[in-house]
């Protein structure tokens, strides 16, 4: 009857000693967050708000109440480590590495400086690592592929250089990885990236890499943006970006590239495109009309190419409420070629022959809207060329300016606008004509110059 009792006592004794272990080994790991805590705080240099070398970051509180610090309710580990924007200036001690249980590190908007510590990925539950905007030096550790909990990499704005690690590739949650700004990068985009099914966020802006678009990207079906704009990336656009590839893509950003060739006309194919933006690259062609399918567009990009035709009717004629909102002139600048939206700053497609008429252009030679501003009125000014006879016809053989007047703005609704020009309505007379002060029928107050062609130089 006596072996119950011993069996009891010794379960209980068991657990006292279990107990025991997990009193001791908690304890020894508060020590070491503790420990590892105080180390960061010694390699600060500088601290402007007295936040953590003034303030409650000492032994006599709990480091679980230290400001910028979390823990879990129940084991009192560091779960989190927030020091952002706090101007502090020092380098990141390797002993973060003992903070076993992180798994938020945000140290972002600071002036951190030195290289980033490789014992990071020994973080094993580390989700989120972010360290933008600081000073950091030297290569990214390709051992962050340790860190197999990684969702957000944000190293931007640094001073890293070498190479971006293929290692990464092998981050099995990855789901934004930001890098931009890190201007002594070298090499190519490693087309290990692709093998990042998660991957939702890609910039690489500003990262001085060099070679081709990696196809391999297009195995990135969750990707939602993706920026590259820098200077070296070449070849031509991918011809199948759209096609079953990324359906979900809003952001498209390749400008101050060396991309050529044609702009594909599949980027329709892209349905839920917000931001469109291959600028200063060297683009041949005219612009797909397919473009002005696009119902969620808001920014539109493609100036500094070398692009030709007309710009096409379709862009801009989506219902309002989400397509260009912030279209402007600059959307179009630098590409000499394009024409036919005077309402975007460019010139309208004229076609005048001269051997089928030889009438002169009298009353209107050419309608030009062009963006800006006056101390006076801030406004668009519509620039007419006119002769002393402002009621000649135009001829009318010359049925393509007559279009691109009645489409854009027509001399009587200028005529209406000013009372006809009358002197009331003077703003000044400069060298090459007047400037006189117009309401539209919609209640915008303009400023249109009348360009005196009479006058040497007025042309």
């Amino acid at each position: 009857m006596e072996k119950p009792k011993v069996l009891l006592y010794g379960v209980l004794l068991l657990q006292f000693l279990c107990s025991l272990h997990f009193a001791v080994s908690s304890a020894n790991s508060n020590f070491t967050d503790q420990s590892a805590l105080l180390a960061i705080q010694s390699k600060l240099t500088f601290d402007p708000t007295k936040t953590v070398l003034g303030g409650n970051w000492t032994t006599t509180t709990s480091f679980c109440n230290w400001i910028g610090v979390s823990c879990s309710k129940q084991r009192q580990r560091v779960t989190a480590l927030n020091l952002s924007y706090m101007g502090l200036q020092g380098t990141i001690f390797p002993h973060v590495g003992n903070l076993s249980s992180l798994v938020s590190l945000d140290l972002r908007n600071n002036s951190f400086i030195g290289l980033l510590p490789h014992e990071i990925s020994r973080l094993p539950r580390l989700r989120i690592l972010v360290l933008q905007e600081n000073e950091l030096e030297g290569n990214i550790p390709p051992t962050l592929y340790q860190c197999r909990q990684l969702e957000i990499i944000s190293l931007a704005a640094n001073r890293l250089n070498g190479l971006i690690p293929k290692e990464l590739g092998l981050l099995p949650r990855l789901q934004q990885l930001y890098l931009a700004k890190n201007s002594l990068m070298s090499g190519e985009i490693p087309s290990s990236l692709g093998n990042i099914s998660t991957l939702k966020r890609l910039s690489l802006d500003q990262c001085g890499l060099t070679g081709s678009f990696p196809s391999a990207l297009l195995n990135l079906s969750s990707l939602v943006a993706i920026s590259l704009y820098d200077k070296n990336i070449s070849g031509f656009l991918p011809i199948d970006i759209c096609d079953n590839h990324w359906p979900n893509v809003q952001i498209f950003s390749v400008s101050y590239n060396k991309f050529s060739g044609l702009i594909p006309s599949w980027i329709h194919q892209c349905a839920q495109l917000v931001t469109l933006s291959l600028s200063y690259n060297s683009l041949v062609g005219s612009i797909p009309r397919e473009i002005g399918s696009l119902q969620y567009l808001e920014e539109l990009y493609l100036d500094g190419n070398n692009l030709t035709g007309t710009i096409p009717p379709t862009i801009g004629e989506i219902p309002s409420g989400g397509l260009f909102s912030n279209l402007t002139a600059k959307s179009f600048l630098a590409n000499k070629g394009l024409c036919g939206r005077p309402d975007f700053g460019v010139p309208p497609c004229l076609s005048h022959n001269t051997q089928k008429s030889k009438t002169p252009l009298n009353r209107l030679t050419y309608i030009l809207p062009v963006i800006a501003s006056t101390i006076i009125l801030p406004a668009v000014i519509y620039m007419l060329a006119k002769n002393q006879k402002r009621n000649a016809e135009i001829p009318r053989s010359d049925t393509n300016l007559m279009a691109e007047e009645h489409r854009f703005i027509s001399y009587n609704d200028l005529c209406r606008a000013t009372n006809d020009f009358c002197e009331s309505n003077s703003l000044g007379v400069g060298g090459f004509g007047s400037m006189y002060k117009g309401i539209l029928f919609d209640g915008t107050t303009v400023a249109i110059k009348v360009l005196n062609l009479q006058r040497e130089g007025g042309l």
